[in-house]
């Protein structure tokens, strides 16, 4: 069986998206810029050890060992009383990345042509749970595989899908051997 990198292929925009009518359409009312700032994202850790930082720039870490899943969960929020809309110019209204590699894996990404809109109701959160499997996927043509990550610190990285991103966060992680 191969491991499971936190895909939906049911769900192409990641947010298990309906289509409200009317909050596209208060939405509209709420200047790009506006929206743009309302939107926040934070990526919450639900499993390891958090300690603390030897550094001043991250406020703390989550220790886990090397190769075991991490379980996370993702808050897109729009802090504005009022519903917004989001134009994403892709399909996936947000990703998430470990170092940098989108789902931990090196495979090239399709760049779909279909733009999008995240909207949010007045106030709303919305959580997504996702798991990574502490492992990156290495493709080479048609052949995969996964590895460890060397032990030390990574970063897994959330972001809202637009250029540049209105909204990402993301945490450290210190992966231990065992």
């Amino acid at each position: 069986m191969q491991p499971r990198h936190g895909r939906d292929d049911e769900d192409p925009t990641g947010v298990g998206e309906s289509t409200n009518w009317v909050t596209e359409a208060l939405g509209a009312v709420v200047p790009a810029a506006v929206a743009r700032w309302a939107v926040t994202v934070d990526v919450h850790v639900e499993n390891g050890t958090r300690v603390a930082a030897d550094d001043a720039d991250s406020e703390s870490v989550i220790r886990l060992p090397v190769g075991e899943p991490v379980e996370f969960t993702v808050a897109i929020d729009n802090r504005l009383p009022a519903p917004v809309g989001v134009a994403t110019p892709r399909l996936q209204l947000w990703q998430w990345a470990v170092d940098g590699e989108v789902e931990a894996s090196d495979e090239p990404r399709r760049r779909s042509e279909t733009s999008n809109e995240l909207t949010l109701e007045a106030g709303e959160t919305r959580r997504i749970s996702r798991t990574w499997d502490g492992l990156f996927e290495r493709t080479r043509g048609t052949r995969h595989r996964w590895v460890e990550p060397d032990p030390g610190r990574h970063t897994l990285s959330v972001a809202i899908q637009t250029e540049p991103p209105c909204a990402r966060d993301s945490v450290t992680l210190d992966l231990v051997r065992r």
